[in-house]
């Protein structure tokens, strides 16, 4: 009788019934619904229409996004727990609430307290299939639903087979991959990386012809810097595929986390031929070929990469540092100077600018641009100031004899045309380890700022 009773209870308070499930109206309406009962405190009905949007639809909402929609609804039916612990309908709304939130341990706890209590329950039977369903515990689930088929259970049952084929449980082949791979994106989406990563192996596992799960994996286990992951999933597709070509793409990334930019330049070769205006690739290429210490090879695509997206002062910086390389730094100079005739007061630039004429032995320049920046913005204004306090201790450390005539120079002193040649003519080539670590130091105040 108590099993019946709460049967009756349950649907009452729930209306979980098949009318309810099998509406017609979308299940974004049902979400909206679902707010504004919270919002006129029907708390109980808000739930219900909650948990039938998430039953109906793609997992669209974070889990944080349904603690924040869930809040009010959750501190009230916590204040009812305490006034009535045993109430089994307070019970169960904190049950759902900790299934919509997937905190699965106490939503599950609550559910089977209910059920060895009221085990004649069809409506309890279906809420521990679907709950086991969405944890992909799909054998268990099926053993739950069986359970649906008493003469008050079968409106239910036919619901269950409905959720079990939009699981893609007893879907046909495609279907069932349509859904895991549906399923595995929509993690993906949401931030979900453990559980994403479990669903893309599944497709893998289930359908090992399939591309797509193991090239969002692959770029996945890439982002996580899960590298040693990433190699088994390409590896295991090249054990079908040897060539790898329907996951260039990824491994490419894969390569370049792992500094291997040669193999990345000879993976992508082939794809910007084929394709020369993809201006991704084109990127993925430039930047290789820049790490990997060919800057010529760079410049062939930094400049219109660069003019493509002129705000972009890591691309600009890239460029200068390339022409630096090959023995243009005045190229670079002349870069730089376009940029401050329309704004002369760019201070990054101007400490960019002296940099390079520092480089290049043009110490009177390299102060002027210094001098620039350290009467300009005070942010700036510092790391101009270290940079001017460096040349002038140029004598230090075992300066050769033209850094002695570049700062007598620099400090008022005169020298000839042909000692100033001279002079430059003995400077050692740039440094790319020093270039690259001057620009980070712009870049990191950009980024603060």
């Amino acid at each position: 009788m108590k099993g019946k009773y709460l049967a009756g209870t349950v649907l009452g308070c729930f209306f979980l019934s098949l009318s309810l499930f099998a509406s017609d109206e979308r299940p974004i309406c049902s979400y909206f619904e679902a707010l504004t009962l919270f919002q006129q405190e029907k708390f109980e009905e808000g739930l219900k229409k909650y948990y039938k949007y998430l039953l109906f639809s793609d997992p669209i909402l974070s889990v944080e996004s349904r603690k924040a929609d869930l809040q009010e609804a959750k501190a009230y039916f916590d204040a009812q727990h305490r006034r009535s612990p045993q109430d089994p309908r307070i019970r169960l709304c904190l049950s759902l609430y900790d299934r919509i939130i997937l905190d699965w341990p106490p939503a599950c706890k609550r559910l089977g307290e209910l059920l060895a209590r009221f085990q004649r329950s069809a409506m309890l039977y279906f809420f521990k299939g679907e709950y086991l369903l969405a944890q992909a515990k799909n054998d268990e689930a099926h053993t739950a639903f069986q359970k649906l088929q008493t003469a008050n259970g079968k409106k239910l049952l036919a619901f269950a087979e409905f959720l079990q084929k939009q699981h893609g449980v007893t879907a046909d082949k495609s279907e069932r991959k349509a859904v895991l791979l549906r399923k595995g994106l929509r993690h993906l989406d949401l931030f979900e990386t453990e559980d994403a990563v479990r669903v893309l192996r599944l497709v893998m596992k289930e359908f090992p012809e399939e591309p797509r799960a193991p090239h969002e994996l692959m770029d996945l286990l890439v982002r996580e810097n899960r590298l040693r992951e990433a190699e088994e999933v390409l590896a295991a597709w090249r054990k079908r595929d040897p060539d790898g070509k329907q996951l260039y793409f990824p491994e490419a990334r894969l390569r370049f986390k792992q500094e291997r930019y040669s193999e990345v330049l000879k993976i992508l070769a082939p794809v910007l031929s084929a394709d020369p205006g993809n201006a991704y690739v084109q990127f993925m290429v430039a930047e290789s070929a820049f790490m990997n210490g060919e800057y010529g090879k760079a410049l062939e695509l930094l400049p219109a990469l660069q003019e493509a997206d002129q705000e972009n002062i890591g691309l600009l910086f890239r460029r200068t540092a390339a022409l630096e390389m090959t023995d243009n730094a005045p190229g670079a100079v002349t870069l730089l100077q376009e940029k401050l005739e329309k704004n002369p007061y760019n201070i990054p630039f101007n400490i960019e600018l002296g940099g390079i004429y520092e480089r290049m032995g043009d110490l009177q320049k390299a102060r002027s641009a210094y001098l620039t920046a350290i009467n300009g913005d005070p942010t700036w204004g510092a790391l101009a100031q270290k940079r001017f306090n460096a040349m002038q201790e140029l004598k230090t450390k075992g300066q050769n004899n033209s850094d002695t005539i570049l700062a007598t120079m620099f400090l008022g002193g005169k020298a000839t045309d042909t000692e100033q040649m001279e002079a430059k003519e003995k400077l050692p080539p740039p440094s790319i380890a020093r270039i690259l670590e001057e620009q980070k130091e712009i870049l990191d105040i950009l980024s603060q700022s």
